[in-house]
C-alpha cells in the first residue's frame, strides 16, 4: 500500500504539470465544494485549496489536516477525516477525467487488504464499474445496523482506502469470468460477453 501511495502521489504532481489537467482538478473541486457538510461553505472552499496545494506538492492528509483545524471550530478527529475523504475524491476525480478523455471508460474498484477494510468494500474487490455508473456497496452487500451511504466512486466516501484502477486491457486486467456492475447489480460475465456489453473498439482491440 505504502509503494502504491507513492507511485500514485509521483504520477499525480507530474500529471498536474499540464494546465488541462490542473483545470480539471480545480473545476472538480469547485463542483464538490458543497459535499463537506460539517464546514461552512467559505471554510469549504478553503479546504479544497488545500487539498489542491496538497497533490501538486505530495502533501499526506495529515498535514492538511493541520491546516483545516485553522479554518474554524474543528477536532482533530474531524480534520483528518475531512483531509483524507477530499484528497481521495479529488484524485479519484483527476483519474476519472483522465480516463474519460481517453476513451476508458470501465474501471477496476480495488482495496487496501488489512483489518480496516470494510466488508462491503471488500466484496467490491475486482469488479468492474463505469464511471458514470457508481455502485452502492453497503446496498449491494447489506450488513446489521450499517446503512448504505449511497453511489460513489472508489475513495470518494469517507474513510476510504480503495481506488480505481482503470480498464486498459480487458482480457489481462481482470481473471474472467469477471463481476461486473450494471444498474445496481452485480453480474458475471465472460470476456465476449464484457466486450459485447462495453460496445467499445478500444477494448475489443485491447483484448
Amino acid at each position: 500500500m505504502e509503494s502504491h501511495s507513492k507511485d500514485m502521489s509521483d504520477l499525480l504532481k507530474k500529471e498536474l504539470r499540464r494546465t488541462d489537467t490542473s483545470a480539471i482538478l480545480r473545476q472538480h473541486l469547485a463542483d464538490n465544494v458543497h459535499l463537506i457538510k460539517s464546514l461552512p461553505l467559505s471554510a469549504a472552499q478553503r479546504v479544497h485549496d488545500m487539498v489542491y496545494r496538497g497533490l501538486t506538492s505530495g502533501r499526506r492528509p495529515a498535514s492538511i489536516a493541520k491546516e483545516i483545524m485553522k479554518t474554524g471550530n474543528v477536532t482533530k478527529s474531524r480534520a483528518m477525516l475531512i483531509a483524507r475523504t477530499e484528497t481521495g475524491r479529488a484524485t479519484t476525480g483527476l483519474i476519472k477525467a483522465r480516463a474519460e478523455q481517453i476513451g476508458l471508460n470501465w474501471f477496476v474498484w480495488r482495496v487496501t487488504h488489512d483489518k480496516r477494510l470494510r466488508k462491503s468494500h471488500r466484496m467490491m474487490d475486482g469488479v468492474l464499474c463505469t464511471w458514470g455508473d457508481a455502485p452502492n456497496p453497503e446496498a449491494l452487500f447489506p450488513e446489521p445496523k450499517i446503512k448504505a451511504y449511497g453511489k460513489y466512486l472508489p475513495g470518494s466516501t469517507f474513510n476510504c482506502r480503495c481506488w480505481a484502477a482503470p480498464l486498459i486491457r480487458a482480457s489481462s486486467d481482470v481473471s474472467w469470468p469477471a463481476r461486473v456492475h450494471i444498474n445496481g447489480r452485480i453480474t458475471r460475465m465472460n470476456l465476449k460477453q464484457f466486450l459485447e456489453l462495453s460496445g467499445q473498439e478500444f477494448y475489443k482491440k485491447a483484448a
